[in-house]
């Protein structure tokens, strides 16, 4: 499967980076910028709903957020196919931009604990450690890469897309429109899924050939 699997490969990469771009795109789209939101704005603004700060959808922005932390996971562990160490690194420092937005704010930064910040300071340091332990997963067979990708891809569709339907409704009220998602909701869900699809597609092809 040489050729085939090089190309499987870059396809996932592709599609993994096209969710990355996806997390900065619209997720509700507005003629108006301001009203506009991404992945992490909805997340921060979603925070200020009555739904979020005293109903059950306390956990939805954080849960958002791990969703968009593991879609950089997932991107940088597929990064491992490129054979060329300083790009793959380029990409998995790309990866990693999202972790830097979600932060806490200083001076919570220093002391999360106890400050309301604490779920938002875990699914950063979700980010930032999947891309530091993909040292240990370009170490693993292409099987366990695949599987990898497969696991992280499926936490992150189900993340993402889970809390954005979660606060969709809430968030809605505060518009004078229906709420539609953006083309970056679907860029990312999409992405995610065809992502993993392909990596068991490859594995699948693999195991057929491997039984002849």
């Amino acid at each position: 499967m040489g050729r085939d699997s090089e190309w499987l490969d870059w396809a996932a990469l592709i599609l993994l980076a096209a969710v990355w771009v996806g997390i900065w795109g619209p997720w509700i789209p507005n003629p108006a910028v301001a009203l506009t939101q991404n992945a992490l704005d909805l997340a921060e603004w979603a925070t200020f709903l009555t739904d979020v700060r005293y109903g059950g959808l306390r956990l939805m922005p954080e849960l958002l957020r791990l969703g968009v932390a593991l879609a950089g996971v997932a991107l940088a562990v597929a990064a491992g196919a490129i054979e060329r160490w300083p790009l793959r690194w380029v990409i998995r420092l790309a990866a990693v931009i999202p972790g830097m937005v979600m932060l806490p704010p200083y001076p919570f930064l220093l002391n999360p604990i106890g400050s309301g910040y604490e779920w938002r300071m875990a699914a950063a340091l979700v980010l930032w450690a999947g891309v530091g332990l993909t040292l240990f997963s370009d170490q693993l067979g292409w099987k366990g890469q695949r599987w990898l990708i497969v696991a992280v891809s499926g936490l992150a569709v189900v993340s993402g897309w889970w809390a954005y339907l979660a606060i969709q409704g809430p968030f809605g009220a505060h518009y004078s429109h229906a709420l539609h998602p953006g083309w970056g909701l679907i860029v990312f869900g999409l992405g995610l899924v065809a992502a993993a699809g392909l990596a068991v597609y490859e594995m699948l092809g693999s195991a057929a050939d491997l039984s002849r």
